[in-house]
């Protein structure tokens, strides 16, 4: 089964059944031909005991069948808070590349725009891959300079970030690497296609910079916590 999130859901794709929340159509890409389509959900069950809510729907591009788990729905006594706990797909996409640990820890619209480039890798798409990994460094990049900085090509705000950011030479010639990789995601070209190398490359490129600008600090925070306080309890 694959996880998909609950930004999947159009806003005002939600419906009732048997109290609970569910909804009645979701944005993905279908797991046998790798298209990104909107799924209509047709005959929605209710198991009150596990309170769930499944449905299924047909690919509109190549009308195969999918189903859909709907996990801890919010109930209609809470009408402004249409969600749920977790969200499950079968078959599970072709290409199932997981988020990096510590993916939890990274500002949430940098989040968003880091798994759209999973998702995106995880569906085939090589080409729109490399530009979804841009749009992430883009992001990255605007979080961590001052706003009157933020400004310019993404090679002069690369160049600006060194001065408030202390990022070793590796990590600056990788983010110029995923600067040039968009690019070529971004423009047509007669001779050069995106290959699935060249896309999962730029993917783990993007994922290298978040753990190390913003998953790694933090992991680093925790273990000190916890040495500190086995320091503590062992001293006599």
């Amino acid at each position: 089964m694959y996880k998909l999130e609950v930004t999947n859901v159009p806003e005002k794709a939600w419906s009732d059944l048997n109290g609970l929340f569910h909804p009645t159509s979701i944005n993905t890409y279908c797991p046998h031909c790798g298209k990104s389509v909107n799924f209509n959900l047709i005959k929605p069950l209710c198991d009150s005991m596990r309170n769930t809510v499944s449905s299924t729907g047909n690919c509109p591009n190549c009308l195969a069948r999918v189903h859909f788990w709907f996990i801890n729905p919010s109930t209609v006594k809470d009408s402004t808070n249409r969600t749920c706990e977790f969200i499950g797909m079968f078959p599970a996409l072709m290409k199932q590349r997981k988020p990096i640990e510590g993916a939890n820890l990274i500002p949430e619209r940098i989040y968003k725009a880091y798994i759209e480039s999973l998702n995106t890798y995880n569906a085939g798409l090589w080409g729109p891959t490399t530009t979804c990994c841009r749009r992430t460094l883009e992001g990255i990049i605007k979080a961590l300079l001052p706003a009157s900085e933020a400004t310019g090509t993404l090679y002069n705000q690369l160049t600006k970030l060194t001065k408030h950011v202390d990022l070793a030479k590796p990590l600056i010639t990788l983010s110029n690497t995923l600067r040039e990789g968009g690019n070529l995601g971004a423009h047509f070209d007669d001779v050069i296609d995106v290959d699935e190398d060249t896309a999962r490359a730029t993917l783990e490129l993007i994922e290298y910079l978040l753990e190390y600008t913003y998953a790694l600090p933090e992991m680093i925070k925790e273990l000190e916590i916890r040495i500190n306080k086995l320091n503590t309890a062992n001293i006599p």
